[in-house]
């Protein structure tokens, strides 16, 4: 059935922390959610900023959207990343349903022209927020950075999707910033990101949300 895989993913993804809360299973919750209690995302952040851009971050975990819960990411150096967006969410969940659409999806009986649907690019302004933590024996531990993808005006980096990289210590010492052709940037982000020119450089692979009216504001 359509979408059967990808809806069963995110099902699961929302039911994961009440069913982890129960029993003898809560001080697992609270160990792999760190010290922060059952509803961690609502804490203020530990994450520090350089004060350029503080204004545009400040409160990012009250008044942006969370993604995801805690995702392990080899592709994020083996740590655990969670991921918030500032403005039109829905748009990176229409992404991952079209990715569930091309790729998880095992029906194949289905005709090929009607997989193949649109990826949405993201407006100007958009901001993608990850939280990366340490990996202990496989649960997020230390806070560690935080990396950002801010779409920039048009002909920033009209090659790359201008997409401004950045990367920062926990401290808010900067670390990464820069377009997809700056050297670091490259080796440490752009490389990955451009394989996902389809999707607007975003992978789009988790999400906790789902696709209703309400979550498109």
């Amino acid at each position: 059935m359509k979408y059967v895989s990808l809806i069963l993913l995110s099902s699961i993804l929302f039911l994961l922390p009440p069913l982890f809360s129960q029993g003898e299973e809560k001080d697992t919750l609270v160990s792999l959610l760190k010290k922060e209690g059952e509803e961690p995302f609502k804490s203020k952040s530990e994450f520090n900023f350089p004060a350029d851009i503080q204004e545009q971050l400040k409160d990012y975990r009250k008044k942006w959207v969370r993604l995801t819960n805690y995702e392990f990411s080899g592709l994020h150096w083996k740590q655990f990343i969670v991921i918030y967006i500032n403005k039109e969410p829905i748009n990176y969940v229409k992404n991952y349903i079209e990715f569930g659409r091309r790729y998880l999806d095992d029906d194949e009986e289905e005709d090929e022209e009607d997989t193949q649907g649109e990826f949405i690019k993201y407006p100007v302004g958009t901001i993608f927020l990850k939280e990366h933590y340490l990996s202990n024996k496989g649960k997020p531990d230390l806070a560690i950075s935080t990396t950002l993808m801010i779409k920039k005006e048009p002909g920033y980096d009209p090659k790359n999707g201008d997409w401004e990289y950045l990367q920062f210590t926990k401290d808010g010492i900067p670390t990464i910033r820069g377009k997809a052709d700056n050297p670091a940037v490259k080796i440490n982000c752009s490389d990955c990101h451009k394989n996902m020119a389809e999707r607007d450089y975003v992978f789009a692979t988790h999400s906790i949300l789902e696709l209703k009216e309400e979550k498109k504001k």
